[in-house]
């Protein structure tokens, strides 16, 4: 389990990049990362195009990610019902999402 953080509940324009969607990305292309904490557990989150035809959520976790959650973490089907509580893929599974704000916006 990550140490307690300054957090705030993370929405998913939170997560957004500022990149413009449309532009084209290398095979050396990094995401423009946001430090997070998903259940406790301390990781980077993405939301935008990372070359795809849909904007995605990519998530990658420092340790262990917490249960139920693939690693690595991407996929197109995700909302963000209420700040701070992520739903994905086509089971309906959530998690909680919150912003770490301890550390720079981008790794």
């Amino acid at each position: 389990m990550s140490e307690k953080m300054n957090t705030k509940p993370a929405a998913e324009h939170d997560l957004r990049t500022p990149v413009d969607a449309g532009s084209e990305r290398t095979s050396n292309w990094t995401p423009p990362w946001v430090n997070v904490q998903i259940d406790g557990m301390a990781a980077r989150a993405f939301v935008g195009n990372d070359g795809a035809w849909s904007d995605v959520l990519l998530i990658e976790f420092d340790e262990d990610a917490p249960e139920g959650m693939p690693v690595p973490f991407r996929t197109k089907y995700f909302h963000f019902p209420e700040p701070g509580r992520l739903c994905w893929g086509h089971d309906g599974a959530e998690h909680d999402v919150r912003l770490s704000l301890d550390h720079s916006r981008s790794c």
